[in-house]
Order: C-alpha cells, then structure tokens, then sequence
C-alpha cells in the first residue's frame, strides 16, 4: 500500500511510503515527519484511489494508493502553521502567481515563488 503526504498550499510531495503498516492517518491528525529537520503536520483531506476493476465486479476492490493533504501544525499554538503576510491574508491562500485574496485582485507579491535565473 502506498501511502504519499502532500503539502495542501504547495503540492509538494512530503512523502512516499510503499508499505505501509497500521491505520491510516484520518482528518483532523498530527502527524510528525522526519524528513530532512521533523515538523508536524495537520491532515487537511485524505483521497483513496482504488485500484481498476470491472464495471460488474461486486467485488472489493483493493485500495491502490491513499493521497493525504497536510498543512504545517505549529505544537505550541496548538494551530496549523499558516503565516499571514503583510497583505493580511494567510500563506495558504497564495499561487506561485501571487495572491488569491480579494477574489484574485490582491497585489501581494510577499510570497510569490521567485523565477529561475
């Protein structure tokens, strides 16, 4: 079973694991990865992709991988790490493009994700 972890704001893949033992993470989780320096994480959404099979099967169909959506938890606030920038709105909701506030009118450009060189 593989089970992938993905930034919600960034879509950064956190981490892949094939094989996957014990229960899997739910809504509403902490979970703490070691990847590089450990950070907690919140579970935003869980997708379940099954694996393919025939219209007609009533069979059960086995689970192929299982996507979850995490946000960076901050244990001393005890809420989701989402900075605000100096435009007033949260990290979460900037593109690569810039700010997605006031229905995509902001001009925030504090977060925006510099252009190679």
């Amino acid at each position: 079973m593989i089970v992938i972890v993905v930034n919600r704001a960034t879509g950064e893949e956190l981490l892949r694991e094939r094989g996957w033992e014990g229960e899997f993470p739910r809504v509403g989780d902490i979970m703490e990865l070691h990847c590089g320096e450990t950070r907690r994480w919140r579970v935003d959404e869980v997708d379940w992709v099954f694996a393919d099979a025939p219209a007609e099967s009533h069979d059960d169909v086995p689970l192929k991988c299982l996507t979850v959506k995490a946000s960076p938890f901050d244990v001393a606030t005890g809420r989701s790490a989402d900075p605000i920038c100096e435009c007033g709105h949260r990290e979460s909701i900037h593109s690569p493009n810039g700010c997605t506030g006031r229905s995509h009118t902001c001009e925030c450009s504090s977060f925006k994700e510099k252009a190679p060189a």
